[in-house]
């Protein structure tokens, strides 16, 4: 009987050092949880007994493992997650009515077809939630793979440019340039800088979000002198291959907007914003119809041509640039962390995190 009870005791000893060895070898495992043995001791008893019976050894009563919080360690992945507290991710192993499993493990990529997987390729879950972020159902039947968009929004086309710029009050009339002579006419042409003072361009859009360049071609026209105060400059607008005119119905060829300023720099005409005729751009699914606004900022002055704001109200549908993890109705999430000896595959009753 004594070497049974000892046989017990290394036979216990060497079961503890196994479990030991096991939390050891995997103290750099993502999800790892750690693992106890516990232990009994045997008696040999009768109901009518009354002395002290020696013990008869030990025996292994359970191995538990240890569902504490492990330590975070930064990482680089944005789809690297930890859970702060209590909750698991649910996971599952196919597309459709695979089994479920509940994880610590928060180590995601993304695969070829955009869901967010699992080292075991395993398809993470998260409830459902409308445009606000509020989650619409809830329980494990209502649960659904990850899969990240392509695009988010819908595209919008421009109606409305903005724009405020500060004109030299020193500029030369480009049509006075000695390049141009009789035998060589001054023409406006875009291709051709003597024929026009400065420039500013942006990026407009279509209805369906394609991107189409603006610019706009301001030219002096006239300058104080004979008692004449005032400035005046014209503004020519090009969207794409098309110059469009600030008179509507449009012109041909198309009438450019004229600016004009007073002695001491202020805009007086336009006053109000200008609503350009439609156009269509080649590559434009349909004609844009476009106002521009040059506000009360836009003067002539001593100064440099300045470039003060340049805005428009169009964009295109978004792509995805980014994944960002924040806080649901479940656990608190943490992105760019993953949790060191915490965490593997088991079912529980009631735990589940959402993402949105």
């Amino acid at each position: 009987m004594s070497f049974y009870t000892s046989l017990s005791g290394l036979k216990g000893a060497q079961t503890d050092l196994s479990v030991i060895s096991n939390n050891v070898a995997n103290v750099g495992t993502i999800g790892f949880k750690k693992s106890n043995t516990e232990f009994g001791d045997i008696i040999s008893s009768a109901p009518l007994q009354t002395s002290t019976i020696a013990g008869q050894g030990t025996r292994l009563r359970g191995i538990e493992q240890q569902f504490t919080q492990g330590g975070f360690k930064n990482s680089d992945r944005s789809l690297d997650l930890a859970i702060s507290g209590q909750g698991f991710f649910v996971t599952r192993d196919g597309q459709t009515n695979g089994q479920l499993s509940y994880t610590r493990n928060g180590s995601f990529s993304v695969d070829k077809d955009r869901y967010v997987i699992d080292g075991s390729g395993a398809y993470l879950q998260v409830l459902p939630t409308d445009s606000a972020g509020t989650v619409t159902a809830s329980g494990i039947a209502a649960t659904r793979n990850l899969q990240l968009p392509l695009t988010s929004g819908t595209s919008r086309a421009t109606t409305s440019i903005q724009m405020s710029v500060t004109l030299p009050s020193d500029a030369d009339l480009p049509a006075s340039r000695s390049v141009y002579s009789a035998s060589n006419p001054y023409v406006f042409d875009r291709y051709d800088l003597n024929s026009f003072n400065q420039s500013t361009a942006t990026t407009v859009y279509d209805t369906v979000g394609n991107p189409i360049p603006a610019t706009v071609y301001y030219t002096r026209q006239s300058a104080p002198g004979g008692g004449a105060t005032d400035s005046t400059w014209e503004a020519r607008l090009f969207v794409g291959d098309q110059e469009v005119s600030s008179v509507v119905p449009a012109t041909v060829p198309p009438t450019p907007l004229t600016l004009t300023f007073d002695a001491n720099g202020n805009l007086t005409d336009p006053s109000a914003p200008t609503a350009y005729a439609n156009v269509q751009p080649a590559g434009a699914a349909a004609p844009l119809g476009l106002t521009i606004d040059l506000g009360t900022a836009t003067r002539q002055a001593a100064a440099p041509f300045t470039l003060k704001a340049f805005t428009q109200d169009g964009f295109a549908a978004g792509q995805l640039d980014n994944v960002s993890i924040g806080a649901g109705p479940g656990p608190v999430v943490a992105k760019g962390f993953i949790e060191r000896r915490s965490g593997f595959s088991v079912c529980t009753r009631g735990a589940r995190t959402t993402l949105r």
